[in-house]
């Protein structure tokens, strides 16, 4: 029988055992490596799908209320208009004064002012996962609707904030509020989904008796609020193109990405 006897402690191994042992430890660890580069990917990708269904809902948001800002804005225009038949009555000297104040304090003041949400974009970009998003032609949209098409936006928003406050100048030199004392009394607090308060609150203007009173019927102050009131609704009306614009940005955007990631 042959016997096999152990190395002696003086045994120098072969150099192809060194390279093996060093090419098994190499694998081990590239190995390990590859693993878990892979989990962190997959962790990324599902972050990174998790902000993009985020953003759509976001994207929805901004839909809506662009939406529902057009619809305003479009309601204010027509009123505007009509603001400016009565200043043009009341230049000819047919002044009705509650219908003066009723225009100005229902079409003069408000606008809708739509303000999209960016949250999931800022996640994105703070989280580094940008990187992961499907495509370059896709993160360039994104990069467009959150960067370019938002920022016009903004900079019609600056404009037509300073017509209102020219318009609320002018509104000064010519309306008392010397006869709304028991406006003070009442809630002034807008129901959501409901005109009514609003509308009564208007319809008293329109009915008081006796009549408001300009502070003075000047045609000059008059002439210069109508001007006011006419470069406001233009204003508006260029205003409203830009929310049709982002509308227009959000929605495509929100298909382009229910499409790569086949969200329902």
């Amino acid at each position: 029988m042959e016997v096999h006897h152990p190395h002696h402690p003086t045994h120098k191994k072969k150099w192809t055992e060194y390279l093996l042992e060093f090419f098994m430890l190499f694998l081990a660890v590239f190995l390990g490596f590859l693993v878990e580069n892979y989990r962190e990917h997959k962790v990324e990708l599902e972050r990174t799908e998790k902000h993009m269904h985020t953003m759509v809902e976001n994207l929805k948001y901004d839909t809506t209320r662009y939406g529902a800002n057009l619809r305003f804005n479009l309601i204010t225009c027509k009123g505007l208009d009509s603001f400016r038949y009565y200043i043009s009555e009341a230049i000819e000297g047919r002044i009705d004064a509650n219908r003066l104040y009723y225009c100005y304090w229902k079409y003069g003041r408000i606008s809708g002012n739509p303000v999209p949400n960016d949250a999931a974009m800022t996640q994105l970009k703070s989280s580094g996962l940008l990187r992961m998003v499907k495509g370059d032609s896709l993160v360039n949209q994104m990069g467009d609707y959150y960067g370019r098409i938002m920022g016009t936006l903004d900079i019609a928003r600056t404009a037509i904030g300073k017509r209102k406050d020219q318009l609320y100048e002018t509104y000064r030199l010519l309306f008392d509020l010397r006869g709304f004392d028991e406006l003070e009394q009442r809630d002034t607090t807008y129901q959501t989904g409901s005109d009514a308060f609003v509308t009564l609150y208007y319809n008293d203007i329109l009915h008081r008796n006796p009549a408001l009173k300009l502070l003075n019927t000047d045609q000059h102050n008059l002439q210069q609020l109508y001007n006011d009131v006419a470069t406001y609704e233009l204003s508006m009306r260029s205003f409203n193109a830009y929310i049709r614009y982002c509308h227009q940005g959000a929605d495509s955007l929100m298909k382009r990405i229910t499409k790569e990631y086949k969200f329902e």
